[in-house]
C-alpha cells in the first residue's frame, strides 16, 4: 500500500502538484506532497498518512508571510 501511495504522490508532483491545479503556493518547506511522501517512507503507510493529513490541515494559511521550515518528525 505504501509503495502505491508514494507512486501516486510522485505522479501528482510530476503533474505540477497543487500549485497548478489549485492556484496556491504551499506555506511550508518541504511542500505538503513531499512531506506526505517522506513521512510514509520514514514511518510507514498508516502513521505517515496521519502525519500528512495533519500537515494538510495546517497548509495554505493566508496570514503566513513566508515559507516555514517544517521537517518530518
Amino acid at each position: 500500500m505504501k509503495a502505491v501511495a508514494i507512486k501516486l504522490i510522485e505522479f501528482y508532483q510530476k503533474a505540477g502538484g497543487g500549485s497548478s491545479l489549485f492556484m496556491v503556493d504551499c506555506n511550508f518547506d518541504p511542500t505538503c506532497s513531499e512531506y506526505m511522501k517522506l513521512s510514509m517512507e520514514k514511518h510507514g503507510f498508516i502513521k505517515g498518512l496521519r502525519y500528512g493529513i495533519n500537515r494538510l490541515g495546517r497548509c495554505n494559511d493566508p496570514d503566513l508571510p513566508k515559507r516555514k521550515l517544517d521537517p518530518v518528525p
